[in-house]
């Protein structure tokens, strides 16, 4: 089964906010589940979208730009962050020993900054955009 939410109507964000605008859903495959989720943030100079504790954040450009992804602690508080060895990514690690993988990729798109886009592997992909 594959669900898609509407687009919302944009409003204005508070500087350093983020907001999730589209979530899809697709259960189509056994014991897996994949959702699609974008974000639009209002970042501050020096910053871009990324995520932090599994959710949409605004965090420094610098980790985006060296690749360091677990300085934006993008795991939930009981999960271990390690980086992928190509740093294309990185790898939650739950206490059960059950593991989310995320690549990467970085993009210019438009003149309106960086774009993040993160794919899950494991149960969901995050699309997140923003500007610096």
């Amino acid at each position: 089964e594959i669900t898609k939410s509407k687009p919302i109507e944009f409003q204005k964000l508070v500087a350093g906010t983020c907001e999730i605008v589209i979530l899809d859903r697709d259960s189509s495959q056994p014991r897996r589940t994949i959702a699609r989720q974008t974000a639009r943030c209002a970042c501050r100079k020096g910053q871009i979208a990324g995520s932090t504790r599994a959710s949409p954040a605004c965090v420094d450009v610098h980790i985006v730009r060296s690749r360091q992804w677990c300085e934006m602690m993008p795991c939930l508080d009981d999960e271990g962050c390690d980086l992928l060895v190509n740093r294309t990514g990185w790898t939650c690690a739950q206490p059960g020993g059950r593991v989310k993988t995320t690549t990467v990729s970085v993009t210019k798109q438009n003149n309106l900054g960086l774009r993040l886009a993160c794919q899950k592997g494991w149960c969901h992909e995050k699309y997140l955009t923003g500007s610096q």
